[in-house]
């Protein structure tokens, strides 16, 4: 009976092992890119009412992050990846996610500054910022050190 047991725990621990070195080969199965918010600067606010905006930034499915400190526009205003609000998504695989800043409103529907595909491979600089600028609405940069290009340029691997 006690030769059993001690085959079927070896046997167990062998699939586990396997699992996760099978795992290992797929990095993007496990791990994922996390994107900070560097830098934001709004141009302009939506509210017809001179009231501090709140502003907000949200992918397609995900939770919204409000961005408490932006509270007036022409105003360059720097993070350091650091505040709580912290990090705005991930990306998990290559798949470019939908994705915006907005600004709450209070008697409609929020407001858009804009939605875009947000995708890994907008991290190719050697610095892996991303540059997000809008007319008349934003200039916000980005930050992805987990996105990392493939040799080739080609294909983005998710570290």
């Amino acid at each position: 009976m006690t030769l059993i047991l001690l085959m079927r725990s070896r046997s167990v621990a062998a699939k586990i092992l396997g699992f996760f070195i099978l795992l290992s080969c797929f990095p993007g199965l496990i791990s994922s890119a996390i994107v900070t918010l560097d830098s934001l600067e709004i141009f302009t606010t939506h509210e017809w009412f001179k009231i501090k905006p709140t502003v907000y930034f949200k992918c397609a499915g995900e939770n919204k992050t409000i961005l408490p400190d932006i509270k007036a526009k022409h105003t360059l205003y720097t993070f350091r990846g650091e505040e709580s609000w912290q990090p705005l998504t991930n990306f998990t695989n290559t798949k470019c996610k939908r994705c915006g800043f907005y600004e709450q409103d209070i008697l409609e529907k929020d407001d858009v500054f804009e939605e875009w595909e947000f995708c890994p491979s907008d991290f190719y600089n050697p610095d892996r910022n991303y540059v997000r600028f809008k007319d008349k609405e934003f200039n916000a940069t980005f930050s992805c050190l987990d996105c990392i290009p493939n040799v080739t340029g080609e294909q983005f691997i998710i570290t």
